[in-house]
């Protein structure tokens, strides 16, 4: 999505009254790229509120706290936040199983919830008012 606002206006207009709207996002402000950041390894600043493209990529990286203000400003109330694909890495798949490492994600996805740290986020907005 480029035109953020655009977007979420238009999804709150095509929705009833308290309906949902299910947003996954990537998120860059994620524990990797903190990390990449500060070993000069990365052209994205996590801490900056700007969406930014990694290099010449077409998708967007998004700061939890923009998505939740372009969400407010535009109808919805966000409900739940679900943090996702923590353990990303070929390795620990290979190591601990899929079967495993899903079921750590699932326990750290609420536990870890507020720090919004994974690189990508699932979100449950409710409508409130049309804009």
């Amino acid at each position: 999505i480029e035109d953020v606002d655009a977007a979420f206006k238009q999804i709150n207009n095509k929705l009833n009254q308290e309906s949902f709207f299910i947003l996954e996002y990537a998120n860059k402000r994620n524990l990797l790229e903190i990390i990449r950041k500060f070993l000069g390894r990365s052209t994205i600043d996590p801490f900056s509120m700007d969406p930014q493209k990694r290099g010449d990529g077409i998708f967007y990286n998004f700061h939890p706290t923009y998505i939740k203000e372009k969400l407010e400003a535009n109808g919805f109330v966000v409900e739940q936040e679900l943090m996702v694909s923590l353990f990303r890495s070929q390795l620990l798949k290979k190591v601990f199983g899929k079967n495993i490492l899903g079921l750590v994600e699932s326990m750290f996805q609420r536990t870890f919830g507020f720090f919004k740290l994974s690189p990508s986020v699932f979100v449950r907005a409710r409508k409130i008012k049309t804009v």
